[in-house]
């Protein structure tokens, strides 16, 4: 094998690598980061021998059977799989070109997603006559707006609010999101979006649930009856029952599920060390990531494709996306 395809046999290993040890991206984070990566390592490279192309079709092979817990990520990769060049010539040239049909395919979902999330909470111009959570009316100057951990699709929406609705005066409540604390990366881009944001440990939920006006959330899956998200967004969606605030779950259709699409591992358990480094003798500390809460507790899910409320959940036409592209 040649000095140059090592290197790229190389590079696809340390891009997946780089995918894997990353633990503070969601999902479609996590599949655009590998996305752009393959954009560049394959956009002039030359053709692989066959062996080379079997070494990398190996290597995506096996980050599919590793990213069980990031739907998006495995999204991507069956859509790469699926298409894999049987043969080495031109095969850098077909991969950049299967990277880039699923990337002009999905490269706009979040736009989408605020499409269909307007429709249902469109932005008023002042406060909304009349009491009822802000979920009933819309968008007003001066809503506060609780979010937990991070979302790619909810730093989107908020960052379409303020720059192409200008729409001021939101408050955000953002949780640190524990053990990793990816809720202070989350709030650090909302402040430099020009929002006044208060950061607040999930703990603490109990006092600033009953202040807001609406939880807005992402989610790593949804299934038909629940859906997983980090740990401490079930306190968050029982408590918003409790004082009528309503929820939104911002996810597009490559999240959704059916049961038989489940990994073995529903609650995404992590190491121990990120929560109690090098703990004591006797005690055993566990580490769940994830969570699952009931659909019927959440107002709507949103997609790219509509919205639906979270009752009707397990009938809505979109369902699932999983398959469908």
């Amino acid at each position: 094998m040649n000095a140059w395809l090592k290197g790229i046999v190389g590079q696809v290993n340390d891009l997946l690598r780089e995918v894997s040890a990353d633990h503070l991206s969601g999902s479609a984070a996590l599949q655009k980061k590998l996305e752009n990566g393959l954009l560049q390592i394959f956009i002039e490279a030359p053709d692989p021998s066959p062996e080379e192309l079997l070494e990398l079709f190996h290597l995506f092979t096996s980050a599919r059977d590793e990213h069980q817990d990031f739907p998006v990520v495995q999204h991507f990769l069956d859509y790469l799989l699926d298409r894999f060049p049987e043969e080495n010539r031109r095969a850098s040239e077909k991969i950049y070109d299967i990277v880039l049909d699923y990337h002009r395919e999905w490269s706009d979902v979040n736009d989408r997603i605020i499409r269909s999330f307007l429709r249902h909470y469109p932005v008023l111009r002042g406060m909304p006559e009349g009491e009822g959570p802000l979920g009933r009316h819309g968008l007003f100057p001066g809503a506060r707006i609780l979010v937990h951990s991070q979302s790619a699709t909810v730093q989107h929406l908020l960052q379409h609010l303020q720059k192409k609705e200008h729409l001021s005066g939101l408050e955000i409540f953002q949780t640190v999101s524990r053990p990793l604390g990816e809720g202070k990366q989350q709030a650090l881009f909302l402040r430099d979006l020009g929002y006044d944001v208060v950061v607040f440990e999930e703990g603490a939920a109990s006092i600033f649930v009953p202040e807001v006006d609406l939880i807005l959330l992402g989610a790593d899956r949804v299934y038909p009856r629940f859906f997983l998200n980090k740990i401490g967004t079930s306190p968050l969606v029982i408590l918003a029952s409790d004082f009528d605030v309503p929820v939104v779950v911002l996810a597009d259709t490559r999240k959704y599920l059916n049961l038989s699409n489940a990994s073995s591992s529903f609650f995404g358990e992590r190491s121990g060390e990120e929560i109690w480094p090098d703990a004591p003798e006797g005690i055993e500390v566990v580490n769940y990531y994830f969570e699952p809460v009931p659909v019927e507790m959440v107002h709507r899910f949103v997609t790219e494709r509509g919205a639906v409320e979270g009752e009707k959940l397990d009938i809505s036409p979109w369902f699932p996306g999983r398959n469908s592209n």
